[in-house]
């Protein structure tokens, strides 16, 4: 037998026991729920701007962009800082080096330390070259270890540390590169007067090999003493 519902009667609501489906809200209830828990999640929402609730998705291509240069400001600036040492290096001429920076940088200096070393060298500066009656050793452009040095201060330079903190180790940098040059002349020379068939590998490998990987370990004890992060951010011990 069918029963007939009349009109205007309201169905009794089922009740849900235990495990059973939560009650569906309408349509605008879901929308003011979705806004208020917007709200909560980002206050900007309630002056009616619109935003993206997940914070992840705020990531945009440019702040990628930012992140990957920000990981290679150290290279880049490195390589940048060198090539321009280098470029400015070899627009100096020649004669200036020779007459000049050699002679009374490097030359004058060698001779008298290996005199005083040794004197029965009894070795003269003349000109770019070291002379004595056993060897004559010439100081040229490339060989006076401006390259070992321009990599240190580079490398100093284009490190995040305190601005500082990067001139106390570029003139520090300087001092240590430039006395480790005079010794290494000062052992050539010898190499040249008492041991001539060694001057090759001396000057062309190990010399040089030993100067960079001591100019590395200077910039890395400075490095450790300027106590800056990848971000610039100095470390506190």
């Amino acid at each position: 037998m069918a029963i007939k519902r009349r009109a205007g009667t309201v169905r009794p609501k089922r009740k849900l026991s235990g495990r059973g489906k939560a009650k569906r809200l309408p349509g605008w209830q879901r929308r003011c729920a979705g806004i208020e828990s917007t709200a909560i999640l980002n206050p900007l929402a309630r002056l009616g701007i619109e935003t993206m609730a997940n914070p992840i998705e705020l990531t945009t291509p440019s702040a990628s962009m930012a992140a990957k240069l920000r990981r290679w400001r150290f290279p880049l600036l490195f390589a940048g800082i060198y090539g321009l040492m280098h470029r400015a290096y070899f627009q100096i001429p020649d004669e200036v080096l020779r007459d000049t920076l050699y002679h009374w940088g490097l030359v004058r200096p060698d001779a008298a330390l290996i005199d005083l070393l040794a004197p029965g060298e009894r070795v003269a500066a003349v000109g770019n070259h070291l002379v004595s009656a056993r060897a004559n050793l010439e100081v040229v452009r490339g060989c006076d270890g401006s390259g070992a040095l321009f990599l240190v201060v580079s490398a100093m330079l284009a490190y995040p540390a305190e601005l500082g903190r990067k001139l106390a180790g570029v003139l520090a940098a300087a001092v240590f590169m430039y006395l480790l040059n005079l010794l290494r002349i000062a052992a050539i020379y010898v190499v040249v007067a008492y041991y001539p068939a060694w001057f090759l590998p001396a000057h062309t490998y190990f010399a040089p090999t030993l100067i960079v990987v001591l100019g590395c370990l200077f910039f890395a004890w400075w490095a450790a003493w300027g106590g800056a992060d990848a971000d610039g951010n100095r470390s506190v011990s």
